[in-house]
C-alpha cells in the first residue's frame, strides 16, 4: 500500500516501475493534434513529466491518426526530435527510463536506412515496429470501412510489420533490441516475429478481440513451438 507523500516511482525505486518485478511498465508519448508539425516539445514536455514513473518511454513519431507528426516522413525532423528527447531524457537527475522509438510499416527502403542509423547514431534503446498503416490492402479495398481514413491493425499489418522488423533488424546488425509489433495473434506469429529480429513482441488487436488471456495462450504456444529452445536463441534467424 502507498504510504501518505510516496510517489509510484519512489515505490518502485528499488525495481521496475511497475512495482511487479516480472512486469515492465511502458508509457506511449505522441502529439497533440493542434502542435505544429515539425516540433517535439509535447514529447519532451511528456518525458520529463512521465518519464520518472516509466520503465521505457515510447517516441511515438508514426500514428496515422495524427497528422501533423512530420517526423513520421521527414528525417530531418525525426532527427531533431530524436535528439531532443535524448537531450531531455538525460537531463533528468535521478532516473533516466530508456528511450524506444516507435515507427510506421509504410517507409521505404532510403527512410529506414536513415531511421536505423539515426537510432545508433543517438544510441536510442529500442525500436518499436510497427504502428498500424496507412495502407490498405487489396484484401480490402472494396470494403467500405477500409476506404476510412487512419491506421489499419490486425492481421492485414501483419506481413508489412514483419518485414520491417527483418530489415530493421538487418540495419541495425542486431545492435538495438526491436519490440516487434502487427498483427500477432497466435504464438507462430509471435515466434515469426523473432525469427525477423524482435526481442519482444506486443500484442493490441487480438487482446481487445479475444480478451486478456490472448497473451496467456501464445506464451503456451510458444513453449510448445520452441520445443526446449529459448527465445533469444531464435532473434534473428530469418533476417
Amino acid at each position: 500500500s502507498q504510504q501518505k507523500g510516496e510517489t509510484v516511482a519512489a515505490l518502485a525505486s528499488g525495481g521496475n516501475r511497475s512495482a511487479y518485478g516480472d512486469r515492465l511498465l511502458g508509457v506511449n508519448l505522441s502529439k497533440n493534434k493542434t502542435s505544429s508539425a515539425d516540433s517535439y516539445d509535447d514529447y519532451v514536455r511528456g518525458i520529463q513529466a512521465l518519464g520518472p514513473y516509466a520503465d521505457y518511454v515510447v517516441i511515438n513519431v508514426s500514428c496515422p491518426n495524427v497528422k501533423n507528426i512530420a517526423a513520421s516522413s521527414d528525417v530531418a525532423v525525426l532527427e531533431n526530435t530524436i535528439k531532443a528527447v535524448i537531450r531531455a531524457r538525460n537531463a533528468m537527475s535521478d532516473y533516466r527510463p530508456p528511450v524506444v522509438l516507435k515507427i510506421g510499416p509504410d517507409n521505404d527502403a532510403d527512410q529506414l536506412r536513415l531511421i536505423a542509423q539515426m537510432a545508433m547514431d543517438y544510441r536510442v534503446d529500442g525500436i518499436i515496429t510497427t504502428n498500424t498503416t496507412r495502407s490498405r490492402p487489396q484484401s480490402l479495398t472494396e470494403n467500405e470501412v477500409a476506404k476510412e481514413e487512419g491506421g489499419l491493425s490486425g492481421p492485414p499489418l501483419r506481413d508489412l510489420a514483419l518485414a520491417t522488423t527483418r530489415d530493421i533488424y538487418r540495419l541495425t546488425r542486431g545492435r538495438i533490441p526491436i519490440i516487434g509489433c502487427g498483427g500477432i495473434s497466435s504464438a507462430a506469429d509471435a515466434l515469426a516475429f523473432a525469427k525477423a529480429g524482435a526481442s519482444a513482441v506486443q500484442i493490441y488487436s487480438s487482446m481487445t478481440l479475444d480478451g486478456p488471456g490472448k497473451a496467456r495462450e501464445i506464451k503456451d504456444g510458444l513453449v510448445d513451438l520452441l520445443e526446449g529452445r529459448k527465445w533469444v536463441d531464435m532473434i534473428g534467424t530469418d533476417s
